[in-house]
């Protein structure tokens, strides 16, 4: 079985990006007492050409969660090199059969502000059943908190979590789907910023032109040439988890006439990025698939934001917590291995 994010994202399919962005987001189903979840590492898009799901004994998972223990770190039970999902427990902790978590823009747009509550209070149609849970580390402190958020998870159709993503869970994989597809409909947002009408030529110093090169993508390019979003990228770089892991914890910004005198300290530190102000963004020839996806789904938010919804950063304590795990340096690996 495999939950066709992309179906359920219909009015996405020439732009599946706004749906799931590299190997982020997770999805599961629950077979007797097998909880199949996706891998960690693994990318959503490839579940129908690659095996991405493995199997969980669901049980035992499921009576220690019972007993209020968030600290059993469930294995895959096939014996394989693949890891289960960072969110496993909180794949585990809900009753429905299908369950599906993706970082989709347009509700990861609200859920980055100072009031996301308030914001799909205003615009989620009044049958669908969602809580709100605020930043908690993904994993055991994630699946705890939703498991404190509701007295009934099997009542709850949608779980919000802010500066992360969305839950949507269902006991058919058509259900899911629609519902997933309504809440992005819902809350679709207009792109608020006007993209540059051109990506920058200016030539670059010789130290930076052998391993950079201008990203000529105009999505991109906004981060740089727009007032707006070059100050949210100084202001408010780290969103939300995946964002920390592939694009680290500070935006490399530079102006354009400060490039050449820059370009040693550049070079010595190597950024996968530079947003060259006025200019464009130099991508790095090392920075990775996922690195790229990652900036193009921040850009894809930013140009998103609503003004009486002003994007909160994660904590600097949290943002190194996350560098800091194990659980994300071995999917930094797996996205290394890749490229």
């Amino acid at each position: 079985m495999f939950i066709d994010v992309r179906g359920a994202c219909a009015q996405f399919r020439a732009n599946e990006r706004l749906a799931a962005q590299g190997g982020g987001g997770n999805a599961s189903w629950k077979q007797c007492e097998t909880l199949w979840v996706k891998a960690s590492g693994t990318r959503l898009s490839e579940a129908q050409d690659k095996t991405i799901f493995v199997p969980v004994d669901l049980p035992p998972v499921r009576e220690r969660l019972a007993k209020g223990d968030f600290s059993t770190q469930p294995k895959a039970a096939d014996g394989g090199d693949l890891r289960p999902s960072i969110e496993t427990l909180l794949h585990a902790l809900m009753p429905q059969k299908y369950v599906l978590h993706v970082h989709a823009i347009d509700p990861l747009a609200l859920l980055v502000g100072a009031n996301p509550r308030a914001a799909f209070a205003a615009t989620l149609a009044s049958d669908i059943a969602w809580c709100l849970v605020g930043y908690f580390k993904p994993g055991a402190n994630l699946a705890k908190a939703v498991s404190e958020a509701a007295d009934d998870l099997g009542a709850m159709d949608v779980v919000m979590l802010a500066n992360h993503g969305i839950v949507v869970a269902a006991e058919t994989v058509s259900e899911l789907n629609q519902k997933l597809a309504r809440i992005i409909e819902s809350v679709r947002q207009p792109v608020q910023l006007t993209p540059p009408t051109g990506s920058s030529s200016a030539s670059l110093p010789v130290a930076l032109a052998e391993q950079y090169a201008w990203s000529k993508n105009q999505d991109l390019d906004v981060l740089a040439c727009d007032a707006t979003a070059l100050g949210t990228a100084k202001t408010a770089w780290v969103l939300y988890p995946d964002h920390a892991v592939f694009l680290g914890p500070r935006a490399v910004c530079c102006p354009l006439e400060s490039l050449a005198v820059d370009a040693p300290t550049l070079t010595e530190t190597a950024p996968d990025f530079i947003l060259v102000e006025g200019a464009g963004v130099l991508v790095s020839s090392t920075a990775t698939q996922a690195a790229r996806e990652q900036l193009l789904c921040y850009a894809d938010v930013v140009v998103r934001l609503r003004t009486a919804n002003a994007p909160v950063p994660l904590r600097d304590a949290d943002v190194a917590d996350l560098l800091d795990w194990d659980a994300e340096k071995y999917r930094q690996s797996l996205a290394a291995a890749q490229f």
